[in-house]
């Protein structure tokens, strides 16, 4: 696949990242090329943060950052972009190739979120979005997710959905002050975090 070509109404913009990476319109959307390996970057999920937005949008201050937006490829890597510094802040430790189909921010404590993603057909995974390592993993083979949603009355509770129907929740425990203290499946404990 490859994407559109541009047209005047682009105006001629596209921006070369320091990391190789050339972005530039495509008709009504943006491609993004890596320069070095010449490979197309298709994204193929994205969520913005739920953190709210400060006043200020535009202020250079470092700790005022909300406006960010995670994306995943078909490669399986996922970053959080900073509109505000119009660059990635976080490329996060994936430990695989498959693609990733969905993405969800998870409340992890007050104020904090994890990054969960559906990779490939059947991994769940929870992400630190300060250090970018996973935190907890699950493959919930032979079943095919298809999406992965937060609980909008308990931000900490989230539901992954397979194609047949079969839908695992999961929900972050913290009960010893600012760390998860478990993850929670179908109200069994399937793993403790072990960073956070």
């Amino acid at each position: 696949m490859l994407p559109s070509p541009p047209s005047r109404n682009n105006f001629g913009s596209a921006d070369l990242s320091p990391h190789g990476l050339l972005a530039f319109p495509s008709g009504n959307s943006i491609s993004i090329v890596n320069t070095r390996s010449m490979q197309l970057l298709f994204v193929t999920a994205l969520r913005w943060s739920p953190l709210p937005l400060s006043h200020h949008l535009l202020s250079s201050e470092p700790s005022s950052s909300h406006l960010l937006l995670a994306i995943g490829d078909h490669q399986g890597r996922i970053g959080l972009l900073d509109f505000r510094l119009y660059s990635a802040v976080l490329w996060f430790d994936t430990d695989s190739k498959l693609g990733v189909q969905d993405l969800c921010w998870v409340q992890a404590w007050p104020n904090s979120y994890l990054l969960a993603a559906i990779k490939g057909p059947s991994i769940l995974s929870l992400y630190n979005t300060t250090t970018g390592h996973y935190v907890w993993k699950y493959d919930a083979s032979p079943e095919y997710f298809s999406c992965i949603r937060r609980d909008p009355f308990d931000s900490r509770r989230f539901c992954a959905i397979d194609l047949k129907g079969f839908m695992l929740s999961v929900v972050l425990q913290w009960v010893l002050g600012p760390c998860v203290s478990g993850v929670f499946c179908k109200g069994a404990t399937a793993s403790a975090c072990k960073e956070v």
